[in-house]
């Protein structure tokens, strides 16, 4: 049996079967039985929202494990956004994100001072809820190689000057690291986990030199420690033509007969 009743207070039009006219008649009440349902699914926006509490530690994974042990270091200066939030981790490598709304939310992480090669491996999103979020740095792979020159033997004596030679990393989102050679052409780079071209600066050869290959891309995943790219500049070879001495009168006088 209903356990309420509403009532209608209105016109209701019927069809007349023989000349399918609407008839109206005025002032009628209608009863409506309304029963009681469960387990109807309640819109998002009525939904009480609950917050929560999220902290964070920022330390040098050393071993790689993704957990703060014992000997490992807390990094401070540390500077998390969590959606509009941004934080920064103390001298323990801490910081607390207190009575968010919990949900999904865009996360980067990223150190004020400069790590020298240590990276952090985290998410680019977070689940907010009560709960340590751990945010390791890990150090990054070892990009590395040299700049090396092919000469004609007739200049081996000529020494070229392949320092200062900039050479980049450039990641998938357009990201770059650049490095750039010592006296001996040597170049370091560390680079985060990712995809990237290492390109070498051609601009400072002139029309004597090419480069043999340029724009490496390489993938560089968990469990690559290094990758050695080098790049090989390459003298262009000159024609040279070889006349003896006297060469040039006898054939003169071939032409003159």
């Amino acid at each position: 049996m209903p356990n309420r009743t509403d009532l209608y207070s209105g016109n209701i039009t019927t069809a007349n079967e023989q000349d399918n006219k609407p008839v109206v008649n005025q002032g009628v009440f209608v009863g409506f039985g309304v029963r009681k349902e469960f387990g109807i699914p309640i819109p998002k926006k009525y939904r009480k929202k609950t917050n929560s509490t999220v902290s964070f530690v920022a330390f040098i994974d050393l071993n790689g494990n993704r957990i703060m042990d014992k000997e490992e270091i807390p990094l401070e200066n540390i500077v998390i956004h969590v959606g509009d939030h941004e934080l920064l981790t103390d001298e323990n490598g801490q910081a607390k994100l207190v009575n968010i709304p919990s949900g999904g939310y865009p996360m980067s992480v990223v150190s004020l001072t400069d790590l020298q090669g240590w990276f952090p491996l985290v998410d680019d999103s977070l689940q907010v809820s009560n709960k340590t979020v751990y945010l390791p740095f890990i150090r990054g792979v070892k990009i590395f190689g040299d700049v090396l020159m092919e000469r004609e033997k007739v200049n081996e004596d000529y020494h070229l000057d392949l320092s200062r030679i900039k050479v980049t990393a450039v990641d998938s989102l357009g990201k770059t690291y650049p490095a750039i050679t010592d006296r001996k052409g040597n170049y370091v780079i560390y680079v985060p986990l990712g995809r990237y071209t290492i390109t070498m600066d051609e601009r400072i050869l002139d029309d004597s030199f090419f480069l043999t290959q340029n724009n490496y891309d390489v993938t560089l995943r968990q469990g690559i420690e290094n990758v050695y790219t080098p790049f090989y500049i390459v003298e262009k070879k000159r024609k040279t033509i070889i006349r003896k001495f006297g060469q040039e009168e006898k054939d003169q006088k071939k032409d003159d007969k």
